[in-house]
């Protein structure tokens, strides 16, 4: 399952800092971007359950 609405989210909160003079806030925001990204595609590598979408899992999880 994917968690990119997380990326909008501090995506988001980057640009707010960024039009409201907050640089150093805006800087580990980008940061936090950066740290998320590495771990989730080092997640997916590892975990096949976690390219699936919510209906191809819960199919998958749903006894025979």
């Amino acid at each position: 399952m994917s968690n990119d609405w997380i990326f909008e989210v501090l995506g988001d909160l980057r640009l707010f800092a960024l039009s409201n003079d907050m640089p150093e806030f805006a800087g580990k925001l980008e940061e936090a971007m950066r740290a998320g990204r590495r771990e989730s595609s080092r997640l997916r590598e590892s975990d096949p359950y976690d390219q699936m979408d919510a209906p191809q899992l819960a199919q998958r999880m749903r006894p025979n």
